[in-house]
């Protein structure tokens, strides 16, 4: 079994983070030693929940390091798979069942120490338990936040029948004004919600100057 040593990884139990988008106040874990399997099928893996065997569990049992407080504490089913081409990696961490209930992308930067996985690639055996969701696949970490802060101003502002700063946010985002209210919120609400192209940090600046004036 070839293994990797000393990752830096960042569970999630849903999406995966993509590395530029690790916060300071993630749970980040400092792996020693984890195996690692060279597979065709990594794009399953990134927009999948997948389930493996009993005996590729038994593989892996106990096979992963970690530094814990003071001592190095092992992991019961954990591993890295990275594609052939071995420019792409994710780690998984597995329960009792084999269903995989958390992951994390692999520092670029830690890839390149992938040089001496063995040519052949490893036929993983799995199955599909369902796809992840990700309607905000266009948004990134800090725009989706940004989004659920605007959500919540524009009710604000309009809890408030605050009319001037409605028209004023409007007009600055499409550049004329209507005279229906609630038309106004709606639009601003939909292309928040929707619209891929929807300028998220020119709105979320336009919000932060409000509040100070």
């Amino acid at each position: 079994m070839t293994y990797i040593y000393d990752l830096v990884l960042n569970w999630s139990d849903s999406s995966l983070l993509e590395f530029f988008e690790w916060e300071e106040n993630d749970e980040i874990e400092y792996v020693k030693k984890i195996p690692v399997f060279k597979i065709d099928n990594l794009d399953i893996i990134r927009e999948n929940c997948i389930k493996v065997n009993v005996d590729f569990l038994n593989k892996i049992h106990y096979k992963t390091e970690v530094y814990g407080n003071k001592k190095i504490d092992k992991v019961e089913y954990c591993c890295v798979f990275c594609n052939y081409l071995m420019n792409d990696a994710v780690a998984c961490e597995f329960n009792s069942d084999g269903e995989c209930i958390y992951r994390s992308i692999v520092n670029p930067l830690d890839i390149d120490d992938f040089y001496d996985i063995e040519e052949k690639t490893f036929d993983l055996q799995f199955d599909i338990i369902h796809k992840y969701k990700n309607n905000n696949f266009y948004f990134t970490r800090s725009e989706l936040k940004k989004k659920k802060i605007l959500l919540s101003e524009i009710d604000k502002i309009f809890d408030e029948n605050n009319e001037d700063k409605i028209k004023y946010f409007y007009y600055e985002l499409f550049g004329e004004i209507d005279c229906d209210i609630f038309f106004m919120k709606n639009k601003m609400i939909n292309h928040l919600k929707s619209d891929i192209n929807f300028n998220i940090n020119k709105f979320y600046e336009l919000i932060n100057v409000s509040n100070f004036i």
